[in-house]
């Protein structure tokens, strides 16, 4: 979603709507914070100079960001493609390798960042995801062209930090390393958890956000909350709400502080907040 404008959403996964090809688009966008989706579309193109155009719209394995402002939408097939008129047209990003997935900043709807898995190289678009630069990236872990999620649903490890402009967070499934200079720079965080997978929400106090994770601590999976950036970590669930421990990703409530999201595979949505 859109921070700037969270009416703006986009989503990539089946869509009941036919083209004229007969086949579903992937993806949709709404501007009623999801209550109504409309379809999308992107051309066909090619990935390099020997391959046949393709519908790369169709297949649900690629994702759709959107800027901070809502105005920029990057479909982020083998090549991101951009729109700036909510869909009506398309046009590949320039700067961009193929197969680098941006991410937006989430307060400035001109900022965008990619990271190559396989060089160790950071991406940064200025003009709000239609042209990139790339620099080397220090401080990232040896092995990071393994990290790099092969699976469509896996949540994506680099992260944008909310209301903060240029600071980056990387989950490597052990250690986190954050970047305040657009990953020019990472250092690795000293934590008590390993983290899978990370979300913000509102701070509990000031205005450090709380990071809601699903990680290993102490040799047991759990739902955990850190007030200090990651240095530490309180456990939200105990053993009577593991929910079959299928915690399959999570977010955090801008609005609420410490509230939480879960998606359990199956067993629904669970919600938790400090207690009052």
């Amino acid at each position: 979603y859109a921070p700037l404008q969270p009416n703006i959403v986009v989503r990539s996964g089946t869509q009941p709507h036919r083209d004229e090809t007969g086949k579903a688009p992937t993806l949709a966008w709404s501007n009623d914070h999801g209550m109504n989706w409309k379809p999308l579309s992107v051309p066909e193109h090619k990935t390099d100079s020997t391959s046949l155009p393709k519908r790369h719209d169709l297949s649900g394995n690629h994702a759709i960001i959107v800027s901070a402002d809502g105005e920029t939408f990057i479909f982020t097939g083998p090549r991101a493609m951009i729109s700036a008129n909510k869909g009506k047209s398309w046009q590949p990003v320039k700067g961009l390798p193929l197969n680098v997935r941006p991410i937006a900043d989430k307060s400035d709807g001109k900022r965008f960042y990619g990271l190559d898995f396989e060089k160790a190289e950071m991406y940064l678009s200025h003009d709000g995801g239609f042209t990139f630069s790339h620099y080397a990236s220090n401080g990232l872990p040896k092995n990071l062209k393994t990290m790099a999620p092969t699976w469509r649903e896996k949540m994506w490890p680099l992260l944008a930090q909310p209301n903060t402009k240029d600071q980056l967070w990387l989950v490597t499934g052990k250690k986190l390393y954050f970047s305040q200079d657009a990953g020019k720079n990472f250092r690795s965080i000293a934590s008590t958890a390993n983290i899978q997978e990370l979300a913000f929400g509102k701070p509990l106090t000031g205005n450090v956000p709380a990071m809601l994770a699903i990680g290993h601590c102490d040799g047991e999976r759990r739902l955990l909350r850190s007030d200090n950036l990651g240095k530490s970590w309180n456990t939200l669930n105990d053993k009577h709400h593991q929910y079959g421990q299928r915690f399959r990703t999570l977010a955090g409530d801008p609005r609420n502080a410490g509230r939480i999201y879960v998606a359990t595979d199956g067993r629904g949505i669970v919600m938790g907040e400090p207690k009052k």
